[in-house]
């Protein structure tokens, strides 16, 4: 029950921010201009979907054909699923998230059992509370519930965290299920603490 969803921000719950979801297996090339947040996650118009998740077999899925969004749609916690600020475009083959807002652009198909290829690059500036921060964004996998299920900005998923500095640990990002309820999220591997005393991997 698996989407995709790649979300733009400025903050993170390391600094009073929500957290992002993440991906599936496919080859992307995402290029972040400012700090956004890419995540991968699975809804249809706000309801559960009930097609069967989508696992690779032989050949690569891509999600990003270097042209367009794709086979995504925007969410951001100020606009919902409008994004008049633009802040996922496409251009010289890469997609830019200028991280003006706090969202993510998330898949309109579930993917399961899948390993997600990921390329980035940092641009030059951050945004808001983060202006003068370090640059973060994350990539959030296995993504269900409703769209901003976290603090109305993010699914219920895992981040694959993309913050200089601490790119690459996993952060859990709970949230509402389409019920209302909050989503059972787990994640089993060996742990430790960071100097903020959060739980990260080892």
């Amino acid at each position: 029950m698996n989407t995709t969803v790649i979300s733009p921000t400025c903050s993170s719950p390391r600094h009073e921010r929500p957290r992002r979801p993440t991906p599936c297996v496919f080859a992307v090339a995402v290029a972040f201009l400012l700090a956004p947040a890419v995540a991968f996650a699975q809804t249809t118009n706000g309801t559960p979907d009930d097609q069967p998740a989508i696992a690779p077999q032989d050949d690569v899925i891509k999600l990003f054909d270097g042209k367009t969004l794709g086979d995504c749609y925007t969410w951001l916690k100020d606009s919902k699923r409008e994004d008049p600020r633009k802040v996922f475009t496409v251009s010289d083959g890469m997609i830019h998230v200028s991280g003006d807002g706090l969202g993510g652009l998330v898949s309109n198909k579930r993917y399961r059992d899948y390993h997600l290829v990921l390329e980035y690059r940092w641009g030059k500036r951050t945004w808001h509370d983060r202006e003068n921060a370090a640059r973060d964004s994350g990539l959030l996998i296995n993504s269900n519930g409703i769209d901003g299920g976290y603090d109305g900005t993010w699914m219920p998923s895992i981040e694959v965290q993309i913050i200089q500095g601490g790119v690459g640990d996993f952060v859990p990002v709970p949230g509402k299920n389409y019920d209302g309820k909050p989503l059972p999220l787990s994640l089993t591997t060996n742990a430790g603490r960071d100097r903020d005393g959060e739980i990260i991997w080892q």
